[in-house]
């Protein structure tokens, strides 16, 4: 094993760029560890041998003389002015992993620099990598990939390499980033054998000594090349060889000999079917665009000026050419078959050397009149012709046509979808197809529209979007900033709204479907025929035989409308468009995310002066299993001669096993945390050892798993929640992707508040920057945890929010930095480990304690509870760092206690005048059964906050009686307190009340603040606006 032990390894939680979403938030989520080199090994490769799965390798300054293989998934290096020098031979940086992330390193003088091989969801990324020679004809590249897939390649420096600057070989669905690649002796970027799907953009390609900046060889399909700048090349600026259906747009070719070329001067190596479009080829010594061999390809709206020759077509048919713009030596020349105008009235090039005049317009430009056409055709040659030239530079006219929408009648849960005819696609620019909804003369929202054969796109999820009638335009723009807006006036009608298991706050689409098709944004890059694992939602329950066709069914929820299916990459736009199919999440793989805490949190008060210890409670943790032998979870009094489990119950989703086990560790010590009776030293007490535990396995021994098994534990325990009396759930697991709460994993997270269970998530150990709390933690309803040190400070590498629909989260930090708890598969040892993993079930012994106090409070009056008795930190109210602040036990119980013995005292009415503004969605009326959001803004002179309002709201009616009571909570602390009415079971007309109650129980009262209509369905839509 290579490398000396220098010292202890620190504890320190890393990022985790992984391609897969979720980590366990310990350890590759939350417990990895921080490697320094040289201090804690003498070489880096000693680093990578002790390394386990998501922890980070410090680099510290200094040249190193390696060569580092790299076989450990999901780890990250990174280097401080840190040189890999590679001393003539072999690769500098050999990865044979998923998941391995590199950053910050100079690597030089290997056979190649950096070399990801069988690799796969890597980032190679902020790296200078220079001077590397190889022996071999393919070797002495930069950065190679060789049968490697998405992985990202960005913004590294390539220099000086002897062969190739960034190099693929039979890799796929990779991104090639913003690198900037010069010097490089035969090509900057190489494509070759079969290397298809794959992305590059916005590089900087210029200085090969013998080769092009861009070259596609072998059968590389399908690749998207654009927005990159090829400049003072030896060949060309792009070649395109035996590769076909690629797509060249926006790229700038200059001061090459050949800016874009098609083929080679062998006869047999055709390039076929490939989009050119948008490009800007200028200054080439030798000729702008070549086709050597090439049919079928299409050469559209491209600026072609300063040439030798403008666009030379040496051998093929069936080639398009239209709407360009060509000023050079000699403009064109076409040595086969090929049409050099789109027909009247979309017309052919702009030709600078154009000798005719626009008297005449018409298909045979013999009618009175101009229209910008040439009224003879341009000579290219004896057999070719423009006949349609452009008198001006080509700038296309845009027509929107076919505007169609649909459903004509929606409710929520059902999207609308926007589709319309755009003409002259070429000049539409990126991003330039809107659709706009209006309600009664307003903009209520817009999405854009995704072009897919022709034909532009895009759903309108909505959220609290009011009922009645909605207007839609479709705006284009092109490449001039110029507007054209289409005249449909289509319209559609909201009826009403209805549970879905898919709502988005109005006013965003699904930000993790960001082209409105109903696939998750990464299941779009995975293409082929691969085996995936997806998560298909619904308007309402299906059976599972509609997709017996397609692949394996994992799981059929209970509480969600949908299903987990194992299918074929080839089948997912089939699966999307099924009728009622709402969105097709990837069913990501998903990763494990007390010295006593007790003192941080103020829980050791509770436990050792009083009798509050979370007993009559139970906790269910999922994770990666329990040791229910442990001697600080074996029993709850920790006397051998009682016969007490602690761990009442087991279920495992992943190997099946009826008893109750842990292989990986994690889950055990989360338990630890959150409820072990510390043995019998008592040293290493859980915040709540009276309550019980059960253990739900839904992560396998390498701290792996998928989210549809979490969401199947989940529902677990709400079917079971009465038999073991289970009160709380403890999440320690987590992901990248910020969200705004809709994924599947984040509704079971709430429909399991909505069944009555605390649930308790671990925010994650992205650290510091703005909106890094990752799913399930950006969930409505949960308790999302921070981490802080012993100090109370927060711990580096605790996530920060808000959520992607600016919510704040977390909601509140526990304890996280070096926790020490049970060991599994130890029976009496302790272990010490960091993270929001060791943070969250800190928290979910805390609900279990009041929860004991006062058996009646509501997963909502808990969260309430915990967030208002928290400890702020600076800065003063709560922030996207710490929440509310820190988790004060004793605090809480002493609320929750005087919850359930309320002060005889009588309430006081505030002597003072207060506002408030009142705000109800629906805000036209609603419907019987549903549901109805209700926000107050209370404001008074003395800002003195209330620690909640109530709404009343009374029947106005002869003779009745029905008051109702909605329960308001300011869980921002901005003032707006906010509910949900949902028994709108009575028709009729509402009038509201408002009170607000302060910490000393003192009341405001606001009368008649609003009136709400309830109709029956069978009365007339759409319906009247009230408030």
């Amino acid at each position: 094993m290579a490398g000396n032990m220098v010292r202890g390894r620190k504890k320190w939680i890393g990022t985790g760029l992984g391609f897969i979403a979720l980590i366990l938030l310990f350890s590759g989520m939350a417990s990895a560890e921080r490697i320094d080199i040289p201090q804690d090994y003498a070489s880096i490769q000693g680093g990578l041998n002790h390394a386990s799965p998501g922890d980070t390798i410090y680099v510290h300054a200094g040249t190193y003389h390696e060569h580092l293989s790299i076989f450990t998934s999901n780890l990250t290096l990174v280097g401080e002015n840190a040189i890999i020098d590679g001393g003539g031979y072999e690769a500098c940086i050999h990865v044979h992993a998923k998941g391995v992330k590199i950053s910050g390193f100079t690597v030089q003088r290997g056979e190649r620099g950096i070399w990801l091989e069988d690799a796969a969801s890597c980032i190679i990324s902020n790296n200078t990598v220079i001077n590397n020679r190889g022996k071999g004809s393919h070797e002495g590249h930069g950065i190679g990939l060789t049968s490697s897939s998405n992985c990202i390649i960005a913004n590294n420096t390539v220099l000086s390499n002897s062969a190739y600057g960034i190099a693929l070989f039979q890799s796929n669905n990779n991104l090639i980033k913003g690198n900037w690649c010069d010097l490089n002796r035969d090509y900057q970027i190489n494509l070759f054998t079969s290397s298809c799907n794959n992305t590059i953009t916005e590089n900087s390609l210029s200085g090969s000594k013998f080769g092009h900046g861009i070259y596609l060889i072998g059968q590389s399909n399908n690749n998207i090349i654009t927005k990159n700048l090829a400049f003072s090349n030896s060949n060309a600026g792009i070649n395109v060889l035996s590769s076909h259906h690629n797509l060249i747009s926006d790229n700038i070719l200059e001061y090459n000999p050949k800016g874009l070329w098609i083929g080679s001067m062998l006869s047999f190596d055709y390039s076929n079917g490939n989009l050119i479009a948008n490009n800007t080829v200028s200054s080439n010594t030798e000729v702008g665009i070549l086709v050597e061999n090439g049919n079928e390809n299409e050469i559209i709206n491209n600026s072609v000026t300063g040439d030798k020759d403008g666009i030379y077509i040496r051998r093929g048919n069936g080639n398009r050419i239209y709407h360009n713009h060509l000023k050079n030596g000699m403009n064109a020349y076409d040595g086969g078959s090929n049409i050099w105008d789109n027909g009247y009235p979309s017309g052919g090039n702009y030709w600078s050397d154009y000798p005719g005049s626009d008297i005449y317009m018409g298909v045979g430009q013999d009618e009175p009149g101009n229209d910008s056409i040439g009224d003879t055709p341009y000579i290219i040659d004896g057999n070719s012709r423009d006949n349609y030239p452009f008198i001006w530079i080509y700038i296309p006219p845009i027509t929107i046509s076919n505007v169609c929408v649909s459903p004509a009648k929606a409710t929520i849960g059902t999207p609308i979808k926007v589709c319309a005819n755009v003409s002259a696609i070429s000049g539409v620019k990126n991003g330039g197809v809107i659709a706009k909804f209006k309600r009664g003369g307003y903009m209520v929202d817009e999405i854009r529209l995704v072009e897919k054969e022709g034909r532009y796109c895009g759903n309108w999820y909505f959220g609290l979007a009011a009922p009645g009638v909605y207007h839609v335009d479709v705006v284009v723009t092109d490449w001039e900033g110029r507007e054209n807006e289409s005249r449909d006036d289509e319209t559609f009608e909201i009826i009403g709204r209805k549970s879905s298991s898919l709502i988005v706050k109005a006013g965003l689409s699904n930000p993790l479907d960001k082209n409105g098709d109903r696939l998750e944004d990464s299941l779009e890059r995975i293409l082929g025929d691969k085996s995936i694992n997806v998560i298909v939602m619904h308007d309402k329950k299906y059976s599972t035989n509609r997709y017996a066709s397609f692949g394996e069914v994992k799981a059929s929820f209970d509480t969600l409308n949908g299903c987990a299916i194992r299918t074929s990459a080839v089948n997912l736009t089939a699966i999307s468009n099924l009728s009622g199919v709402e969105m097709v999440y990837e069913d990501r793989e998903v990763h494990t995310c007390l010295d006593s805490a007790l003192l941080e949190i103020k829980a050791k008060e509770v436990i050792t002066g009083t009798e509050i210890s979370g007993e009559g409670v139970t906790i269910a943790v999922i994770d990666t299993g329990i040791d229910a032998n442990h001697e600080s979870l074996d029993d709850l009094d920790d006397d051998p001669e009682t016969t007490d489990p602690k761990v009442i119950a087991f279920m495992d989703f992943v190997n099946r096993k009826n008893e109750s086990y842990d292989d990986n560790g994690h889950g055990t010590h989360c338990a630890a945390v959150a409820a072990g009776t510390g043995g019998k030293s008592k040293k290493y007490v859980g915040v709540a050892p009276g309550a019980k535990l059960v253990g739900v396995k839904a992560l396998d021994s390498r701290g792996n798993g998928y989210i549809s098994d979490v969401i199947s534990g989940i529902e677990w325990c709400m079917q079971e929640k009465g038999k073991y009396n289970i009160k709380v759930i403890s999440l320690s697991l987590g992901g990248e992707d910020n969200s705004d709460g809709s994924t599947p994993l984040e509704q079971a997270c709430d429909n399991a508040v909505d069944a009555g269970l605390v649930v308790c998530v671990a925010a994650g150990n992205a650290g510091s920057g703005y909106n890094k709390v990752g799913i399930p933690g950006c969930a409505k309803k949960v308790i999302t945890v921070g981490a802080v040190d012993d100090n109370g400070k927060i711990a580096d590498f605790s996530s920060w929010g808000s959520t992607s629909d600016d919510r704040l989260k977390p909601d509140l930090c526990a304890a996280g930095v070096d926790i020490t708890a049970a060991k599994a598969n130890s029976d009496q040892r302790y272990n010490t480990r960091s993270g929001t993993s060791m943070a969250t079930p800190e928290v979910a012994g805390a609900a279990a304690l009041l929860l004991q106090c006062n058996s009646s409070l509501t997963p909502t009056e808990i969260k309430s509870i915990l967030l208002e008795t928290a400890e702020d930190k600076w800065p003063t109210g709560p922030d996207k760092k710490y929440g509310y602040g820190v988790l004060d036990v004793e605090s809480a119980v002493n609320s929750a206690l005087s919850k359930s013995c309320p002060s005889p005292l009588a309430v006081e009415k505030l002597n003072m005048s207060g506002n408030v503004t009142v705000t109800v969605l629906p805000d036209s009326g609603l419907l019987k059964g549903e549901k109805m959001e209700i926000s107050a803004k209370i404001t008074n002179p003395s800002h003195q906050r209330p620690l909640f309002a109530k709404a009343y709201l009374h029947l106005n009616r002869a003779g009745a009686k029905e008051v109702f009571e909605v329960t308001l909570i300011d869980l921002d602390r901005d003032g707006l307190y906010s509910g949900t009415w949902e028994n709108t079971y009575i028709a009729g007309s509402y009038y509201m009340d408002i009170t607000a109650t302060s910490r000393k129980r003192e009341e405001m009262v606001f009368k008649n603040v609003a009136t709400v209509d309830i109709f029956n369905p069978l009365q007339n839509l759409p319906l009247s606006e009230h408030l």
